[in-house]
């Protein structure tokens, strides 16, 4: 009989082992779009309460959206018609500022609340209205950000034109066509809604909705929220520390314990704690402690109490290891989470900088910049040329000519401000950079820094020639 490959008690590979430490290990095998459903919403209510509570948490979170984000992603035209260009990014420059349906924040800002909860609870839907008054002076155009809460992940169903699956609308391609939220928050009562919207969701085209999450898996419709792996060693944390701060907040309310060789029938009218006299009927209760208590033990009895100090020795280490996995599970550096130097020098600092500086930058330009900057600047140019603010005849007939835009987010700051800048120095003596490149790093216009210099040229030469000096 012949022998299968692979059917022998070992199997080939020990992570298939069902012995031993694996003999527990057994994972769901849900696809990308069920496992989501399952969970997702636990997930998500405890990685907030985390925020809410665990300073560790919040701070690993605004490390992150401010890293990528920082004082907002530039736009800038590089639209082929030069009077387009110009018009269209003097209205951007307005627009950012009243663009907030709630009027509460500028675009940068939106941006950075939308990252916000891509790291907290994997996502958030942003829509893009255009409004029929002159409320806005730029162009009129609101976006209005809504929590992935209001998107139901139990909505799936078929219909005519489709299938509707969490929330999300497909065609018969299966190309995503629609978002289906509901018309207010279904866990904020606040206000008194209409209870006849309550659970009644609409139909929002995607050209008018920004869905901003990092699908994993092919195939998933839904967030994940991006702090999963790191809440169960939060909670850890917490609970270590709640229950080594209780352990020390018992053990400082007793200062010590009066011992007795006998006791006498008139100690055993008094409670051997408070030392209050005890009432007729009494029955022992629990004890409120209260700092600098003295007990009084029974004859013949003794006690011995653990030493608070050398109970809490290894308190860092845990703390620390902890939190290395935390901040590892997050993709932070554990300094910028603990803000702890104190294991590492200036050039390993750089060496931990940069890779997590590569990580930012890629998300900056495979999630971020795709998703919602780009999406939002090409908006923002149908909306201004459909409204008659901007003048463009020929736009729709050749709209990527007049959209081409480039999104340059905050610079990174030297590490070393006079090798860095003899690094780009060299670099552009040798041809592998521009100066306009260069600037546009620096998020400055080369050409108004042209104009800038030309103009600096001139009234110095003006300066000179009225003084008599010369060159």
């Amino acid at each position: 009989m012949a022998t299968v490959i692979g059917q022998g008690k070992n199997p080939a590979y020990r992570a298939a082992s069902r012995r031993g430490t694996f003999s527990d290990w057994n994972p769901t095998g849900l696809g990308p779009a069920a496992v989501l459903e399952q969970d997702r919403d636990l997930i998500a209510n405890r990685a907030r309460d985390a925020y809410r509570n665990n300073g560790f948490v919040k701070k690993a979170i605004h490390t992150l959206a401010t890293s990528e984000v920082g004082d907002g992603i530039h736009s800038h035209s590089i639209a082929k018609n030069k009077r387009y260009r110009r018009q269209i990014q003097q209205l951007w420059n307005q627009w950012v500022f009243e663009c907030d349906a709630h009027g509460s924040l500028t675009f940068d800002g939106i941006v950075n609340q939308a990252v916000i909860n891509r790291y907290l609870v994997g996502g958030t839907f942003i829509r893009m209205i255009p409004v029929s008054d002159n409320r806005l002076a730029s162009v009129p155009l609101i976006l209005q950000q809504i929590e992935v809460d209001q998107v139901p992940i139990d909505k799936t169903e078929d219909i005519s034109r489709g299938r509707i699956k969490q929330g999300i609308e497909f065609n018969r391609s299966g190309r995503k066509v629609a978002v289906h939220p509901y018309k207010d928050h279904p866990n904020d009562t606040i206000g008194g809604g209409n209870e006849l919207d309550q659970g009644v969701t609409v139909r929002v085209p995607m050209e008018d909705i920004i869905h901003h999450y990092e699908p994993v898996r092919p195939g998933q419709i839904r967030e994940i929220p991006w702090v999963v792996e790191g809440l169960e060693v939060a909670k850890r944390m917490d609970d270590y520390t709640h229950s080594e701060l209780t352990r020390k907040h018992i053990k400082s309310m007793i200062t010590g314990f009066i011992t007795r060789e006998q006791f006498t029938e008139e100690d055993m009218l008094f409670d051997p704690w408070t030392g209050e006299e005890l009432q007729p009927g009494f029955t022992p209760g629990n004890i409120k402690l209260n700092p600098g208590m003295l007990g009084t033990l029974n004859p013949g009895e003794d006690i011995k109490l653990t030493d608070p100090d050398n109970q809490a020795d290894g308190y860092d280490q845990y703390m620390r290891y902890n939190l290395q996995l935390m901040s590892a599970a997050l993709y932070v550096p554990y300094e910028l989470v603990s803000m702890d130097f104190s294991q590492i020098n200036d050039r390993l600092v750089r060496s931990i900088l940069d890779d997590y500086r590569r990580f930012i930058n890629s998300r900056q330009k495979l999630v971020t910049v795709p998703q919602i900057i780009k999406r939002v600047w090409e908006k923002f140019n149908d909306v201004a040329v459909l409204s008659g603010r901007i003048d463009a005849p020929d736009y729709f007939n050749n709209r990527s000519d007049f959209v081409r835009a480039e999104f340059v987010p905050e610079t990174t700051p030297y590490h070393h401000p006079v090798q860095d800048r003899t690094g780009i120095k060299l670099d552009m003596e040798m041809g592998l950079t521009t100066q306009e490149e260069e600037l546009k790093k620096l998020r400055k216009n080369p050409q108004e820094i042209i104009d800038q210099l030309e103009s600096e040229r001139e009234r110095n030469g003006d300066v000179m020639a009225e003084t008599g000096v010369t060159q």
